[in-house]
């Protein structure tokens, strides 16, 4: 019931080791497994260890109960093992095969990020008919916000999330059409993630006003980035100055986290991925159009985005050969 165990700085101590467990994740699960399909312990209080495969032949000695064991081969019900640098063998009658306990993260994902651009009355009206039509035929919508927070459930919990799932989530939102993306969201009850280009925060603009209306009224509000450029063109410190002013900006308007960005004209590289989670960013969302995605690549996050120009059938047809 107790686990000998040797911390890094060289004290040993004792744990219940039904509290230890292998952390690995879905992909590596299998290896894992059969990396330990070899292991065995000794399930009694002790085993001899005999010169040759039988119980008559000389004894080398003994393997307390407990330890671990690994054949270099099992014949005739015998585990021949390197005892002391020498050959020996021990009896299976006295090994049991060891399994332990795996805690398995979720390393990837399949969650189509589907945004539509505010820009355009009509891409609402479409978003609002795509949305509705996924949720009739069993897909659960969901923000930004609610992803994070299943990564962070995931943390504490063995659990894979599975499912028929889509992210909802809007752009091009101004000053103009704010209010009315939100009324439209509010009345089908479409849960969405809000990305805003701070440029168009302001006294001017998307006042903080209409910013706590928007998240009072249940949406998640993530940054668009700040000026609308394309971040692979600028330089380092204006990549910088970009992720990071929207970030503030957002945060000190709202009161609320701002974790996922995403980029102008979904222009990501390494280096604007490096800035984004200097930043803060737990997400960023890329230009790349497929809908599956790992735990590593969640700031490269895929999306579609959507116009007014597109037939609901065909997105609808689109995501469900996904």
């Amino acid at each position: 019931e107790w686990a000998k165990v040797k911390l890094k700085d060289g004290k040993e101590g004792y744990v219940v080791s039904k509290y230890l467990a292998r952390f690995t994740t879905q992909d590596k699960l299998e290896a894992e497994k059969k990396a330990f399909g070899t292991m065995y312990f000794v399930s009694f209080a002790f085993v001899n260890v005999r010169a040759t495969p039988d119980q008559k032949a000389e004894k080398l000695g003994q393997i307390p109960g407990k330890q671990f064991v690994q054949p270099q081969e099992i014949k005739n019900g015998w585990a021949k093992i390197q005892f002391q640098g020498k050959d020996g063998y021990v009896s299976m009658d006295y090994l049991k095969t060891f399994t332990p306990q795996f805690l398995v993260s979720q390393n990837s994902y399949e969650i189509p990020v589907l945004i539509f651009d505010a820009s355009d009355n009509q891409t609402i009206e479409l978003m609002v008919k795509v949305a509705t039509q996924l949720k009739n035929t069993g897909t659960k919508l969901m923000t930004f916000r609610g992803f994070r927070d299943v990564l962070l459930q995931q943390q504490t919990k063995d659990f894979v999330f599975g499912g028929k799932n889509a992210i909802i989530a809007v752009k091009g939102l101004m000053r103009t059409n704010a209010i009315a993306v939100s009324d439209a969201l509010n009345t089908a009850g479409i849960p969405a993630t809000l990305f805003i280009e701070t440029q168009n925060v302001g006294i001017a603009g998307i006042t903080q006003k209409t910013l706590l209306r928007l998240v009072a009224n249940g949406f998640d509000i993530q940054s668009g980035g700040h000026s609308g450029e394309d971040l692979r063109a600028l330089t380092t410190a204006q990549v910088k100055l970009e992720v990071e002013q929207s970030r503030k900006l957002l945060e000190d308007a709202t009161g609320k986290p701002v974790f996922a960005i995403s980029y102008a004209l979904g222009g990501v590289n390494e280096r604007v991925e490096d800035i984004a989670a200097q930043a803060g960013y737990l997400f960023g969302v890329s230009g790349l159009s497929n809908s599956s995605f790992k735990r590593d690549e969640l700031l490269t996050m895929p999306s579609q985005t959507y116009t007014s120009s597109m037939i609901m059938e065909d997105i609808i047809k689109s995501l469900s050969n996904q």
